[in-house]
């Protein structure tokens, strides 16, 4: 009985200290279950296992921090480098270059090697230049939208012949448009 009551005393001690370890070192993400799993092969002392990390952690920011502190021109380090970060960042924020051909948003897929472009998040077709036959007001549905409608439109590729939303990758089949009837354009693309 005594035995019992000694393991469960240890095992509350155990995850009082992982709880402790991960709130101490609140800036790492460390999961709570790796930690079990180590725990329950080591036969040291948590308090031993804790102070260690500690140091660990300690040496490890001093390290880091000379190393930045070394410093050194910024420039020659760029240079330096096997690619061109803005180059890299550049290709990343504007994607291709191609835009949607529903509301003109800029591709999202990385660089210029890819089959097929997209966009996780569109705009309402008037932001593109789309407007209503009949009004020549602006459209204010989002593509996702429409494309999941039964909605038609037409365009110089359609040869201005009306043609499906829902068959738009037949005319513009380089682009994947996801359908979503639940996206709705915000109060600001309306304004705008």
């Amino acid at each position: 009985m005594k035995e019992r009551q000694k393991r469960g005393e240890e095992d509350r001690n155990i995850q009082q200290f992982i709880q402790d370890i991960c709130s101490d070192l609140q800036e790492l993400i460390i999961p709570k279950d790796p930690l079990e799993v180590v725990l329950a092969l080591n036969t040291a002392k948590p308090e031993d296992f804790s102070q260690c990390l500690k140091v660990l952690v300690d040496e490890m920011e001093q390290s880091i921090t000379a190393e930045f502190q070394k410093g050194g021109d910024v420039r020659a380090r760029l240079t330096s480098l096997p690619f061109q970060p803005q180059k890299e960042l550049f290709n990343r924020v504007f994607g291709c270059g191609r835009q949607c051909p529903f509301c003109k948003t800029p591709c999202e897929a990385g660089g210029k090697y890819h089959t097929e472009h997209f966009a996780s998040i569109h705009r309402p077709e008037g932001t593109g230049g789309c407007r209503f036959v009949d009004s020549s007001i602006l459209m204010c549905e989002v593509c996702c939208t429409s494309v999941a409608s039964e909605r038609k439109f037409k365009s110089s590729k359609t040869k201005w012949e009306y043609h499906p939303y829902k068959d738009y990758h037949s005319i513009y089949p380089d682009w994947r448009i996801q359908p979503d009837t639940s996206i709705q354009a915000s109060a600001y693309w309306k304004y705008v």
